[in-house]
């Protein structure tokens, strides 16, 4: 009888631990709100929604500034906002605005919600989706040729438990083809892709392998095995070139013996994204440096040092950018000054063409500047994590954290 009670009074004590927190989150000020920020001519659209399991929101006020980061002090307000979105005009183009918001109600403000940015332009282009994954595929390296778009693909949990697939669509969309799919494809870390005229080449990073399988699918041939952590991948008419713990190496197109290239290096996996290849030599990074060896070995060159985490990388025909700390950098490819092409925050990919040098912001959107500096410009705002980036010559394709791949003019 005695257990029979204290069940039932423990039951009731549950009960009204519920009611009571029900009717806390009920009489309250909410979260703070979520917040995404689409760029225009001279405005900016933003959309709010309430953060999942927040009190009622009544209004939105937005707090927006050029300076980052944006305060509820320093900001300039906009009250009473009872939509799901708003729009910021008057503002001035080519000039980064962040955003906060909160959310109230009749119990209080809301703290300001995480910052949110963009950039007005005129000459923003409208976005194309042309492939959409779940959100358990991650698209990862990306690159783009006369007809299709290629990536790499993470699926499921990584360290083995998942799969990866390499896939392709039009450059106009379409059906998306897997080329390989399982196991066989699956990577962790940077997720290296490159194709030629005929296959597409990929880094598993998990068993250790440089492959390649042709464009059109078909076989898996696996060129190189027994690797340590092989990351940036680039490719020419002979030879597939790498980096991995020994340094950079190489082997050809069709497999063979493995060629070290330069060793002795600081590959830090997650830091060393960027490989590119011309017909004389390869540019990489090792550690806090942009250094060069010949495509056949001999001489290392260091061109630039005293970097912190360089990521990405992209050549032209004279010149070597990359970048650092999330702003953008470029020096000859026989070394020099290093010039700074815009300082900014959050830059992931790049891509280089015979004027512009284009971007991924970790945040917002895809821009662009000159390749001798100037205005930066938004090409695409309002994204969703945008990171690997190809181009060709009318359109920038990327990735997205949401699982999908998109185009845009230039």
């Amino acid at each position: 009888m005695n257990r029979t009670l204290t069940a039932f009074v423990f039951i009731v004590m549950i009960f009204m631990l519920l009611a009571s927190c029900s009717t806390s989150s009920s009489t309250s000020a909410p979260y703070p709100p979520e917040v995404a920020a689409i760029a225009g001519n001279g405005q900016v659209i933003i959309s709010l929604a309430p953060e999942p399991g927040s009190a009622t929101v009544n209004s939105y006020t937005i707090y927006y500034s050029t300076t980052n980061p944006v305060t509820m002090s320093s900001g300039t307000s906009v009250t009473g906002i009872t939509g799901a979105s708003t729009t910021i005009t008057g503002l001035t183009n080519d000039t980064m605005y962040y955003f906060i918001a909160t959310a109230a109600n009749a119990y209080g403000e809301s703290p300001p919600s995480s910052e949110a940015r963009a950039m007005p332009g005129i000459n923003i282009g409208t976005v194309t989706i042309l492939a959409s994954e779940s959100w358990l595929s991650t698209p990862q390296g990306i690159v783009v040729d006369s007809n299709n778009v290629y990536w790499t693909d993470n699926s499921g949990t990584p360290f083995g438990n998942g799969t990866g697939d390499v896939r392709k669509v039009g450059i106009n969309g379409g059906a998306v083809t897997t080329l390989v799919s399982g196991p066989s494809a699956w990577q962790y870390g940077p997720q290296g892709i490159a194709s030629d005229a005929t296959s597409v080449y990929w880094l598993d990073n998990d068993s250790g392998t440089v492959n390649k399988v042709l464009i059109s699918g078909g076989t898996i041939s696996t060129l190189v095995s027994g690797l340590n952590f092989p990351q940036s991948i680039a490719v020419d008419s002979t030879s597939v070139y790498w980096t991995d713990v020994i340094g950079i190496r190489k082997v050809g197109i069709n497999g063979g013996t493995a060629t070290t290239l330069a060793s002795g290096l600081t590959i830090l996996p997650g830091y060393t994204q960027g490989m590119a290849v011309d017909s004389t030599s390869v540019y990489y990074f090792s550690n806090d440096a942009v250094m060069k060896v010949g495509i056949n070995g001999g001489t290392v060159t260091t061109l630039a040092s005293g970097l912190n985490f360089p990521t990405s990388i992209a050549i032209d025909s004279t010149n070597v950018y990359w970048t650092n700390n999330g702003s953008l950098y470029k020096v000859g490819i026989n070394g020099g000054t290093v010039t700074t092409l815009a300082t900014w925050d959050g830059i992931l990919g790049i891509a280089v063409d015979s004027t512009t040098v284009y971007w991924t912001d970790d945040d917002s959107g895809i821009y662009k500047i000159g390749i001798n500096g100037g205005t930066i410009t938004t090409v695409a705002s309002g994204l969703y994590y945008p990171a690997s980036i190809a181009i060709d010559s009318t359109n920038v394709y990327w990735t997205e954290l949401d699982g999908t791949i998109k185009k845009v003019s230039k």
